[in-house]
Parts: structure tokens; sequence; C-alpha cells
């Protein structure tokens, strides 16, 4: 459940409040017919009529502009604008919403300006365009100063508590949302109440706080009562916080609870989500059964409303739970299933992800000749999307440049040639007032009557024109900024290219001249031993490679994690498995620590590169003869990943420098650990190194037990 869910409601009610007190105090029944006009916008709006929504708005707005009220024309782009932000048209609706805006400055209408400055917020959010979100932040938060109305004073607080969940500043975000609380109950306003406790409690989960949480979510129930989709949201988010608390049996009751509403309400959207819930709750259970028989239920809604993402995650889903049961051959059955819908809607990560799936359940079921074809068809694609990734991010980023930076050029001559064609007529027509004057004296005071009313319309013209000016010149500041960006991202990762191919490809030609132009000197063990390092070579330029493409797919806007359930021991033996040839050539010895039921909610080839580059970084700093240890431990919350070595040990000033950009050096990769610092990141947990000079180094890598649902309204 999103912020659309509720905030067309309480805007579009803020909206025509602010305005009737304006339009009612005009007699001319044309502005009775723009009323109308709003309350359609108002309907159309709420139940997502799109096209009549578009056709009312613009009707509208040739009415303001006929009745010449900037308050109306406000209005009016402001309902233009949320038709294209629902059309899923950002850059139209950010258009629309900063025209909303200018004409509500015009008129000095504080409540609608406000409301435009949150929409364009919103845009600038979902665009994932953080500076000029957090610019337009700090003028809502002093707009909101000026607003009266509480209806809106609950619109922008909401917004803001969600803006700030969004980036992680969760104590803004609490701070807002408790404010949102406190106009609610003011205007009454129950279901606005449990909205903004949903809201704290899923902020709280997001914290890994889940005591802290739940006793929001069962208070933001008895304010929901009436609001049948928010109580099972309700449920479903308990039911989610019992299962962060190890508290299953208590997550299945309250799963159950949110299904009994949803079946007696028919609320068929939100019953494939109660279901799957539930399923996930048994299956931590290890009641496989009964998961799979929600899971079987939960699927016959997603394919009912034929939606693709749905049905892809609940026979990869069902397969999984399968598998678990050792059903092998019907685990695979319900993963083709799964690719076969992925596959014909494109659903290209999720094809991925499900061919390694079968693989694993085609080789535990032994048949192996599908498994391997399955692999190879894993690894292909995935090789496929890390190449497409990188060359449309690399060519992304210079063609945006050059177009951007000619329709700055362009904009600012149309611009100036406007002002100056405004600026010309009025002079004109002054000088025809004066010298009619002179002859017609008889009419002197009419005539300086109308001068007066003229220069106040033009007046009035180039408010607005400077006003444009003013936004135009605002979106070029906000682009440049945001090419400066993207220019600094193409240099680095040109000079991160460059800096570590180079290295591995010398290597592989050098080694590769040696055996063509001298392999007849060579003894069969000094050949044995020279192929030993081509492949090394091969092996550490594939590595580098790899981290290269998938550092660069993660710069892309449209990258998103994968996260499953991952078993935290097979992580940790996966590692040690890729790096034991290696150990074993320095003689160090590997030493692995594990309980089997350790299980992290996470991206597993996030988790692999992570572990794989502070291994092989413990590994390279090792001395002959060394050791290096990898044990997991959990918490209520929380799982431990601590990779220990007896190396060389580091200073506090290069741990300092250890993830710096700047700090890339000649004769170290140097991008491992900063991908594996990053990563960390996007996972939602930390890296902590603790190390001294020949002391050996300990890296700790902490991520969340489990990864908790995005905020209800963000």
């Amino acid at each position: 459940m999103t912020n659309k869910v509720f905030l067309p409601l309480i805007l579009l009610i803020a909206s025509i409040t602010s305005l009737l007190a304006q339009i009612n105090n005009h007699k001319d029944p044309f502005y009775k017919r723009a009323l109308v006009q709003v309350k359609l916008c108002k309907k159309f709006d709420n139940n997502g009529n799109l096209d009549s929504l578009k056709f009312a708005a613009n009707s509208g707005l040739a009415m303001s502009i006929r009745l010449r009220d900037d308050s109306l024309s406000a209005v009016f782009n402001f309902y233009i604008g949320s038709y294209f932000e629902s059309a899923d048209k950002a850059d139209s609706a950010l258009k629309y919403y900063k025209i909303a805006e200018r004409y509500a400055k015009i008129s000095n209408s504080n409540d609608i300006d406000a409301l435009a400055q949150t929409a364009i917020a919103d845009v600038f959010n979902n665009k994932g365009l953080s500076d000029s979100l957090y610019s337009y932040l700090h003028i809502i938060e002093a707009s909101l100063q000026k607003v009266k109305d509480y209806d809106i004073k609950q619109v922008i607080t909401n917004r803001l508590g969600g803006f700030y969940n969004d980036h992680n500043q969760y104590e803004k975000a609490i701070t807002y949302y408790l404010t949102n609380i406190r106009y609610n109950k003011k205007s009454k306003f129950d279901r606005g109440v449990g909205v903004a406790l949903v809201n704290i409690g899923n902020t709280y989960l997001q914290m890994s706080k889940s005591e802290k949480a739940l006793p929001y979510f069962k208070e933001a129930v008895t304010y929901l009562k009436n609001f049948n989709t928010g109580q099972i949201v309700c449920y479903n988010n308990i039911g989610a916080t019992f299962s962060n608390l190890n508290k299953p049996d208590s997550a299945i009751v309250y799963h159950l609870k949110a299904i009994k509403i949803a079946r007696a309400n028919k609320d068929s959207s939100n019953m494939y989500a109660a279901y799957e819930k539930l399923s996930s709750a048994l299956t931590d259970k290890k009641r496989y059964n009964e998961a799979e028989k929600y899971l079987t239920e939960a699927l016959t809604y997603a394919l009912k409303a034929k939606e693709m993402t749905e049905i892809i995650d609940g026979y990869t889903f069902l397969g999984q739970v399968k598998h678990a049961k050792k059903n092998y051959t019907d685990a695979a059955s319900d993963f083709k299933k799964a690719l076969g819908y992925a596959i014909n809607s494109k659903h290209t990560e999720r094809e991925t992800a499900i061919y390694e799936l079968l693989a694993k359940s085609q080789a535990a079921g032994r048949q192996y000749s599908e498994a391997y074809d399955y692999e190879v068809k894993f690894f292909n694609l995935t090789d496929s999307l890390n190449k497409e990734s990188s060359k449309s991010s690399i060519t992304e980023l210079a063609s945006q440049y050059q177009s951007e930076n000619k329709q700055q050029q362009i904009n600012l001559l149309i611009q100036e040639k406007k002002a100056t064609g405004i600026e010309l007529s009025e002079q004109k027509r002054t000088k025809y007032f004066l010298i009619a004057s002179l002859g017609l004296v008889l009419i002197i005071v009419g005539l300086t009557i109308r001068g007066y009313r003229l220069k106040q319309k033009a007046n009035k013209i180039a408010l607005e024109k400077n006003a444009e000016l003013e936004i135009k010149n605002e979106q070029l500041k906000v682009l440049n900024h945001e090419l400066n960006e993207a220019n600094s991202s193409k240099t680095k990762l040109f000079g991160i290219l460059s800096h570590d191919l180079r290295a591995p490809v010398g290597s592989l030609f050098q080694f590769l001249t040696l055996q063509k132009n001298h392999a007849h000197k060579l003894n069969e063990e000094q050949k044995l031993k020279h192929n030993e390092r081509i492949i090394t070579s091969a092996e550490t330029l594939m590595e580098s490679m790899e981290d290269l493409l998938i550092w660069s797919k993660s710069q892309m806007d449209s990258f998103s994690l994968q996260l499953s359930p991952v078993n935290a021991c097979e992580l940790a033996s996966s590692t040690f498995d890729l790096h034991r040839d290696f150990a074993e050539a320095k003689q160090i010895t590997l030493e692995q620590e594990c309980a089997d039921d350790i299980i992290v909610h996470t991206d597993a080839n996030f988790m692999k590169i992570v572990l794989r580059n502070i291994v092989s970084n413990g590994i390279k700093f090792t001395p002959a003869g060394g050791a290096i240890r990898l044990t997991v431990e959990k918490t209520e919350s929380n799982v431990y990943f601590k990779i220990y070595d007896n190396g060389v040990g580091m200073t506090k000033e290069q741990i300092g420098d250890l993830f710096e950009w700047g700090s890339i050096r000649s004769d170290t990769s140097g991008l491992g650990l900063k991908l594996a610092r990053e990563f960390t990141t996007r996972l939602g947990g930390a890296i902590e190194i603790n190390s001294a000079p020949g002391k050996g180094t300990t890296f700790t890598v902490t991520l969340p037990l489990k990864q908790t649902a995005k905020n209800l309204l963000a």
C-alpha cells in the first residue's frame, strides 16, 4: 500500500477547500462552471479515470485563462500534472507542477503553492534526483509555515516523512509522522492517524528495531477498523514483525487474520500478498505442506488477475518449497512454469534467477545434463545483462551530456527572444498612446485611465515572464548539476577500467607471448607451471571484469536487488571453494565455522562479491604458512560474517584510506574492497575493520537477518 492509496483523496479535498473561498466570491456564472470542473477533476483523480481527468483539467484550464484567474490556473495545471504522473510521464508531470507553482506564487495562494512543491519533490524522489529533492525539501518546510489548512498540513507532513524515510534519515521521518498524527487527530481523521502509525512502524523495521515497530502496528489497527485494506496491511506487517523476532507461530496467527478479512470482503487484490506472507511464515516453521497449499491458492488469484510479476514469483516460491521437501521433479516443473511466464513477459532478471534455481533442482534430482544446460543459460544471460548494462551506461552518459547541453542553449535563446519581443511591443504601444493624447485633449482623462489599465496588464505579463525565466534558470542549474555528476561517474568508470584491466591483461599477454616464442625452450614441468600461470592470470582478469561490470550495472537507475533467503554457510563454503587453489599455492590454511541453520534474507550475488574480495585480499597479504578463518554468527536481528587473517596487518591511516576512491595505487587492484563496501551498504549492512601492523586483520560484515517491507506510504 503506497501513497497513491491515500494521497489523492486528502490532496484534492484540501485543494478544493482552499479554492472554494476564492471562487464563491464571484457571481459570474462562468466561475460556477469552473467550480464544477474542479469537482470533476477530484472525482476522476480519485477513481483513476485518467482520460476523463485529462479532459476535465484541460477544459478547466481553458476556463481559467478566459477568466484570467491565476489561482484557478494553478489548480488545473496541478491536476494536469497529476494526470501525467499517474500515466508514468514524469517529465511532463514536473513541467505542469512547476507551472502550477508559478501561478500559485503570482496569486499568493500559499496552500496550492505548498501542494505543488510537494508534488515536484515527489517526482524528483521517484526519478532518484537526490540533490534536486533536498533543495525542494527546504522550500517545502518553509512553505509549510504559511499553510493554514490542516488537511494540506496533513498531506505535506506525511510526504516529508516519506521523503526522509526513503533516504534513511529515520529520526526526521518519525518526527514528521508524529506531527502528521497530531494534525490528523485535530481533524478527527482516524484513517490518517492509522496510516501515520503504520509508517512509523515500517520506519522502525527499516532500522532493524522490530520490538519498537510492533506497538505502532497494533495501535494502527484500532484506527483503521473501518478500513479493510488498511487492516489487512497492518496484520501482515505485524506477522512480518513477529517473523523478524523469530516468533513464527505468532506471525502465522496475524497472517491468518489478514486472510480472514480479505476473504470476508472479497478483496482479491490483497489475497495474493496475504497468502504469500503466510506461506513464508509456514516455510520458516518447515511446515512445507501447508505452505504449498496456501501458495497454490495464492497463485489462483494471481492467474485470475493476470499479474505477471506475482505469477512468476508465486511459481518460483512454490518450486523452492517443493525443493525444500526434496520433491525435485515437481520443483523443476514449477520453476519451468515461472520461466515460461518470465520469458513471455520479458522479465529478464527473474528469468536469470530461475535458470539458476532450475540448475540446482535438476542437479539435486540427478538430472545432470539438464542441470548443466540451465547453468550455461544462467551464466550466458548474466554475462549478456552485464555487458549490455555496461555498454548502455557509457553511451547514455555521453549522449545525454551532448543533447542536454544543446537543449539548454536553445531554451535560453527562446526565452531571450520572448522577453525582447514583449519589451518592444510595450514600448511601441506607449508611444502611440502619447501621440494620440496630444491631438485628443477632450478624451485625455479616458486615455489616462486606459493607459493605467494597460500598464497594469503589461506589468502582470512581465511578472509572469520573469517568474517563468526564474523557473527555467533554476531548471538549468539542476540540469547542470546532474550533468556534472554524470560526467564525474563517467570519468571514474574510465579511470577504473584503464587501471584495473591493465595489470591482468598485461600479465596474460606476456605469458601468452612467452609461450608462443619460447615454448620449445621449456620442459614438461615448466610448461605445466607456465600453463598454470596463464590460467591464474585469466582468472584474475575474469574476476576484475566481473567486479567492473557489476559495479557499472549498480550505478544505473534501473538496477535493483534480488532478495531471497540464503544459507550463510553455503555462502561461506562457496567463497572458500573459489579461493582454495590460490590458498594452497601459498600454503595458507582456510578454516570455516558456521551453524547450518543460519538463513539471511539478502542478494546472494552481492554477498558472494563482498566475501570473495575480502578473502582474496586476506590471502594476498598473508604470508606462506598463515591461516584465514571465516565464522558466521547471528543475533535476533543481524548476521555477522567475520574473516580473520594473521597477515601483515594495517595502520589506522591505511584503514582510513582503504575505501576511498582516490586511494587506488598502481600496485593493487583497488576496486575489490571498495565494491565490498558499496554493496554491503546497498544491502543495509556495514563493514568494520580491526587491524594492527604485524597482528593480522579482522573484517566484520554485518547484515540485517531479514530485509523489511518499504514504508507504507513511501
